[in-house]
Formats: C-alpha cells, sequence, structure tokens
C-alpha cells in the first residue's frame, strides 16, 4: 500500500509486468498521481500483480519476495525500476538473465534472485491472485483500476483519471 491508510479513496491498479501500457501507466502519469493524490492523503494506492506470461510473472514473484522481505517501499521501488527497464528485460527470449541483471544492480544477490522467482508458495500466491481477479472481479485487461470501490472503464490519462479521482473524493 502507498499512501495514507486513512484515505477516503482507495485506487487498486492491476498490472502486468510486461504490458507495455502498464509501463506507459507508471512511467508518464503515476508519478503526477502521486504528487496529486497519494502524497496530499487524498489516494490510497495498491498495486496487484497480473501477470500476462511467464516474465511478467517471475517478475511479479521477485517484487512480491521483495516486498515480502523489505516492505512496500523496496516493492513499489523494483516495480518502478522494472517497469522503467522493461524493454531491456521482458520481451527478450533470455528474460531471466536480464531480470537477474536488473536485480544485482539493485542489490539483489543471485542466490536471493533465485529463491524469489522459485518460491513455490509465492508462485501458489501469485496464481491464486491472479485467478481471482479473473473470476470474482472479472478484470478484464491491463491495466485496470478499481477507482473508491468502482470499475474505472476511461482513457487511461491524467485529466480523465484525475476527473474520475476527483469525483470520489467526498466534498466538504
Amino acid at each position: 500500500v502507498k499512501g495514507n491508510n486513512d484515505a477516503p479513496v482507495v485506487m487498486i491498479e492491476y498490472a502486468s509486468l510486461s504490458c507495455p501500457h502498464c509501463a506507459a501507466f507508471y512511467v508518464s502519469i503515476m508519478p503526477d498521481i502521486q504528487k496529486n493524490y497519494i502524497d496530499t492523503g487524498k489516494v490510497r494506492y495498491v498495486l496487484r500483480q497480473f501477470p500476462l506470461n511467464e516474465p511478467a510473472f517471475r517478475g511479479a514473484m521477485l517484487v512480491d519476495c521483495l516486498g515480502e522481505k523489505y516492505g512496500a517501499e523496496k516493492y513499489y521501488l523494483f516495480n518502478k525500476v522494472l517497469f522503467d527497464a522493461q524493454s531491456k528485460w521482458a520481451f527478450d527470449g533470455n528474460w531471466q538473465s536480464g531480470l537477474e541483471k536488473i536485480s544485482a544492480i539493485g542489490g539483489v544477490g543471485k542466490d536471493e534472485f533465485t529463491a524469489c522467482i522459485t518460491d513455490k508458495s509465492l508462485e501458489e500466491k501469485s496464481l491464486k491472485g491472479k485467478k481471482e481477479a479473473l473470476d470474482e472481479l472479472k478484470v478484464p485487461h491491463t491495466p485496470y483500476f478499481f477507482i473508491g470501490g468502482e470499475a474505472y472503464n476511461g482513457d487511461i490519462t491524467l485529466p480523465d483519471l484525475s476527473k474520475f479521482i476527483d469525483s470520489k473524493i467526498p466534498k466538504k
């Protein structure tokens, strides 16, 4: 979770680390969402992994593993780094090597990296989370957002997202 636990609006994003639209959102729009809504206490943001392929699945396991071990700050930092470097690992036939190199730069040793991407309990948790999102929430694609308890189906632009978020913030 990112932001104030008492924020009036919860924004949940389902994203895949191999989704170019997710990376574009995270790189170009998320900084403004962070500044205008999360940092001001209006929104509590939750990122849920929704991997679309094997590279995204193992990347999600790595991010979840590091988040569990080191906390939310490391979770979001590694998620951002993987989105920023998406073209250097997610579409390569040797994606694991690229993911490992990026992890090493971030201070994750080879043993820790291997343990994270092969952890059976994390694998089960990730698969269960995706299945619940598909079956119960009917998440159709990535990125996909629930804002203030409602699915957001508009254009993924800062003006449109801001308008929707603002409509969910209680008026004083």
